[in-house]
């Protein structure tokens, strides 16, 4: 069984940061700038039947493999495509804080009304 988050220790060890946010369907990500400036995002993606690497683009894969091989990791996969791709499937992060918002807004709203009411008719 292989250890995706020794992989992800053994990469932010080697100098790759963290991406903020991992999308949907990651388990993390990381970006990392290689020799000559080229940058590198890796991420740890669910796939059938467990979790595999993936890269951008077919040079970056070689380079993953090779770096992998150097610490007895060759056996891990790595598959390449897009870095994200979001799919529609998944609101923004900022439509789901504002309908939050909206619904704690409403639900304070209703409860201040009620308070309101039932010092009314205790006044009666």
């Amino acid at each position: 069984m292989i250890d995706f988050d020794a992989i992800h220790r053994l990469l932010t060890d080697c100098g790759f940061r963290n991406t903020l946010w991992p999308p949907p369907g990651q388990r993390w990500g990381v970006v990392g700038e290689l020799d000559g400036g080229a940058r590198i995002v890796i991420a740890c993606v669910a796939v059938r039947g467990g979790w595999t690497l993936q890269v951008t683009s077919e040079p970056m894969r070689d380079w993953v493999h090779d770096f992998l091989s150097l610490h007895d990791l060759a056996h891990v996969p790595i598959q390449v495509g897009p870095a994200h791709a979001p799919d529609g499937k998944y609101p923004s992060p900022w439509l789901v804080v504002a309908v939050g918002a909206a619904a704690m807004g409403l639900f304070l709203w209703v409860w201040s009304s009620v308070g309101a009411s039932a010092a009314a008719l205790a006044a009666r």
